[in-house]
């Protein structure tokens, strides 16, 4: 059943907000989707996603991945192993992880911050959402103070670097 019949029968209405992207083609017959393109060149100023909730997701992962290399090259200390590898398999349970990671808080401020939704102070919300990508960006700043390897940038110059890869 498609969304727009799943709406009807539960007599529900949406409004679908898409960017101006060639590939969003409105669809005919729609009774309970009202569709909203965007306005041309208004997607990062305007999409919750790039108002924040990507750079979130994203830190999540870092740390996520960081912590994995971590434990692993802890692994390699205490237990004289071999290092685990970082797999495929591996990196899509850890997207899976680290979007449940990104906080509901988050996505209401980046809903705010964009003032698409009416009568939110966008200044208080942008300042949320940017204590929010600090405090990640700290985290991650403390997971890599525990690796020991000088350049923080690229763990080039090291023989750790190979974690990395």
């Amino acid at each position: 059943m498609n969304l727009d019949a799943k709406m009807r029968n539960s007599d529900r209405r949406i409004l679908m907000l898409l960017d101006n992207a060639s590939c969003h083609k409105e669809p005919q017959g729609l009774t309970n989707i009202t569709l909203h393109f965007l306005p041309p060149r208004t997607t990062s100023a305007l999409q919750p996603c790039d108002a924040g909730i990507i750079r979130s997701f994203k830190a999540q992962y870092r740390r996520m991945f960081i912590q994995n290399r971590v434990d692993a090259y802890d692994d390699i200390l205490d237990n004289n192993a071999v290092l685990k590898p970082f797999t495929i398999k591996d990196a899509i349970y850890m997207v899976a992880d680290a979007w449940n990671c990104v906080k509901t808080s988050t996505i209401v401020n980046c809903w705010k911050k964009t003032g698409i939704l009416p009568d939110y102070d966008m200044e208080e919300a942008t300042l949320q959402v940017e204590t929010e990508a600090q405090n990640d960006c700290n985290r991650l700043e403390n997971l890599l103070s525990r690796l020991p390897y000088t350049d923080k940038e690229t763990a080039e110059g090291t023989h750790y670097s190979y974690l990395f890869n």
